[in-house]
């Protein structure tokens, strides 16, 4: 949710029987300047991502697929991140 205080995200572990079950990956990335911002994503709408992935059938998509999640949140939150000069280099060159 959003307030005059920036973006918030509530999280509520699973129980032990849901906990294989993916719903939503998040990114959260508090600034120093005391900014938070928040993304989330659906299992499916990260599906879509994969499925427009040259390698959507072997390496990093199979064998780690929740560590691409994390990173199609992250990079999709990225997008709306202040970015020094320092580090834009560095994602251009990710990219």
């Amino acid at each position: 949710w959003v307030d005059d205080d920036g973006e918030h995200l509530f999280h509520e572990e699973a129980d032990e029987q849901d906990r294989k079950i993916i719903r939503r990956v998040y990114a959260q990335v508090v600034m120093k300047s005391g900014g938070c911002f928040v993304d989330t994503m659906r299992s499916d709408d990260i599906e879509k991502v994969r499925q427009s992935s040259k390698n959507k059938d072997s390496g990093p998509w199979v064998d780690w697929w929740e560590e691409m999640a994390f990173k199609t949140v992250f990079r999709h939150l990225s997008k709306r991140l202040p970015f020094s000069r320092e580090v834009s280099p560095i994602l251009d060159r990710d990219n």
